[in-house]
């Protein structure tokens, strides 16, 4: 059976999909197990694009995956998302360097994933990979409205790039866990630590909490349909694998 990968930045963003793990198990810092009875192998690859870069480097070469599925939390950069949305993007761009436009390459999901969207209920849009977390609103409507992206992470668009020099199809499948309108309200340990300690911060820090449970509990119970559905295509023909994927037969581009 193909093995199919899932990775993300943080543990606390993988920890729904453990909590669900078969035979679970973890050799040289990976973990494996079944998953809708699909295999599985996770890793968190660290926050920031070297780290990630890093990470995923050694991890596609420990764990020969058929298919890899890049997910965790995401900030919403458009209105109408709110925490615990599902998005699974048609398009990965590497935002870092976007002080004049969105100049960094583009990745297209290997995956057919206007067709799994429609199959599962998740929502489309466009996915920005920039340098540092954008924790205000104005900023995130900012972003948003100058470079035409739903959402940003920190990861996403390097991971692909790791994934498209190893040859292993990806998608990614993230959540909200900031919407626009709101700031993200822990932005690092260090910034929850002092959270903790700070009454004022109290109230920010347990709604926090809140949004993070909530959001991990959507994406650890609608990931595994993203698996199955990853690992039903990568076991399929060559043939079912292209019509999955809009490519026409030889055939057909003669007909």
């Amino acid at each position: 059976m193909p093995l199919i990968g899932l990775l993300a930045a943080h543990g606390a963003e993988l920890w729904p999909l453990r909590q669900r793990l078969a035979g679970r198990r973890a050799r040289a810092g990976v973990v494996y197990g079944r998953l809708n009875h699909c295999d599985v192998a996770l890793q968190a690859v660290g926050q920031g694009w070297s780290r990630a870069t890093a990470s995923a480097a050694r991890f596609f070469r420990a764990a020969p995956c058929a298919g890899v599925v890049i997910t965790g939390f995401a900030g919403a950069t458009e209105a109408g998302w709110t925490v615990g949305d599902l998005v699974m993007p048609d398009l990965v761009i590497d935002l870092r360097r976007a002080d004049g436009g969105p100049d960094g390459r583009s990745y297209h999901p290997t995956f057919p994933v206007a067709l799994w969207r429609a199959q599962l209920g998740w929502r489309g849009g466009t996915l920005g990979t920039v340098s540092g977390v954008v924790v205000e609103p104005a900023g995130k409507a900012e972003v948003g409205a100058r470079l035409h992206v739903t959402a940003v992470d920190v990861e996403t668009a390097a991971i692909a790039a790791v994934a498209a020099r190893h040859g292993v199809p990806w998608i990614a499948a993230r959540v909200i866990l900031d919407p626009m309108d709101r700031p993200l309200a822990v932005v690092s340990p260090w910034h929850a630590a002092w959270l903790a300690v700070s009454v004022a911060g109290w109230g920010r820090l347990g709604q926090f909490g809140k949004d993070v449970v909530f959001a991990q509990r959507q994406l650890g119970g609608r990931l595994g349909d993203v698996v199955e559905l990853m690992d039903q295509a990568c076991g399929a023909s060559p043939e079912a694998w292209r019509r999955q994927r809009g490519v026409p037969h030889d055939d057909e581009r003669t007909a």
